[in-house]
């Protein structure tokens, strides 16, 4: 064969490949791949055990991470510290066996002080949370065809992702007693990489597959097989956000709260390494010739975020002292939660499309609380 139709083919199959990969990076939610919208979680084994529906009752020395306003509820100095064991699976699209993993970590560390000052209660707090925890790991399978300007591609591939890394925050509250009934309080997080560390999160995706490639005028099909690797780091990420509460005794048996969560923008820089390998195998009059290529990338960007307005609302009614019953309502402003990475446009990260396309979300949570009051 001559040597120009061989340079036909590896660069037709490189083009055709890297459409493959484009393709099978878009099953996955394009960066910073915050898989669900920014949802205010707290802490707490208390509350998460109450359905999380803890905004009107807060009580404890998590609340400035449910509801600021409830630390005024605290009497004496308290602390706190929650420590987290998540286990999570993905069952292979292909079938198989479940793939379980786990994730253990301090989710938070925190110090209260109630205090009186102008005949007011105040109670002031020094808080770490895990804001994000972006651990995850799947393993998927997938086949299709492409085709472009005459070139086709017969492929099956094998997709491996795994990510570690979160954003963690250092938040100090405040919250004051206006009245007997109502309470508000405020709290400041300052965001940084999880445990203040240098990283942000790093992923790895690798892609191994292989296929047939033809081409227009040209004898074929040809056999390849490529591989496909991205390695991508975020680190040096910082932003600072607020969070006001409001906390209000209706009767004595009934709790509301209020809670608003003001848009901020936060930054942090990538590394984006890739590296791709595919061999060609080319049959001639002299028997197959494999072709192997390998090329290898790396760009550095800064990346920028917009993270949105929260609203929540929550109800708390005491049936007797021992059980109460909670909900919570919250409202993420999802167009206003955006992602830019240098020299492209503002886009949804869950999407990677314009934001304003997406509509505001809505989650509910409702729970309930049993306390074994002994003498």
């Amino acid at each position: 064969m001559r040597t120009e139709n061989l340079r036909r083919i590896v660069v037709a199959a490189a083009t055709i490949v890297l459409l493959c990969i484009g393709r099978a990076y878009g099953q996955i939610p394009p960066l910073p791949e915050i898989f669900s919208s920014p949802l205010p979680t707290g802490s707490g084994a208390r509350a998460l055990g109450s359905g999380g529906a803890f905004l009107a009752l807060a009580d404890d020395a998590t609340a400035a991470s449910w509801n600021p306003a409830g630390l005024v509820q605290l009497e004496k100095p308290e602390m706190s510290v929650v420590f987290s064991n998540i286990m999570y699976g993905d069952d292979p699209q292909t079938g198989g066996t479940t793939r379980w993993a786990t994730d253990s970590d301090v989710n938070y560390l925190s110090a209260a002080y109630p205090f009186s000052l102008f005949q007011r209660n105040m109670v002031v707090s020094l808080n770490y949370q895990q804001e994000y925890d972006f651990t995850k790991e799947f393993r998927y399978s997938q086949a299709g065809t492409l085709s472009n300007q005459g070139y086709g591609l017969e492929y099956a591939q094998d997709i491996e992702f795994d990510r570690v890394g979160g954003i963690s925050s250092i938040t100090p509250a405040y919250a004051i007693q206006v009245t007997p009934r109502l309470s508000l309080g405020a709290a400041v997080d300052f965001y940084a990489d999880e445990r203040f560390g240098h990283n942000t999160y790093r992923q790895k995706t690798v892609s191994t597959g292989s296929g047939q490639i033809t081409m227009p005028n040209a004898a074929g099909p040809y056999d390849f097989i490529y591989s496909v690797s991205r390695t991508l780091t975020a680190y040096d990420f910082s932003g600072t956000g607020a969070t006001f509460g409001l906390l209000c005794d209706v009767t004595d048996a009934c709790s509301r709260g209020l809670r608003m969560d003001i848009p901020f923008a936060a930054e942090a820089k990538v590394h984006d390494d890739r590296n791709i390998r595919q061999t060609i195998v080319v049959p001639t009059p002299g028997g197959a010739v494999p072709n192997e290529t390998e090329t290898h990338s790396r760009i550095d960007r800064d990346q920028r975020y917009h993270f949105p307005t929260i609203w929540a609302a929550g109800l708390a009614y005491k049936f007797s002292d021992s059980f109460t019953v909670m909900t919570d309502l919250t409202r993420v402003e999802q167009d206003q939660f955006e992602l830019k990475q240098d020299g492209g446009d503002w886009v949804h990260p869950a999407t990677g499309d314009d934001a304003d396309d997406v509509d505001a979300t809505y989650t509910v949570r409702l729970g309930t609380e049993y306390l074994f009051i002994r003498e």
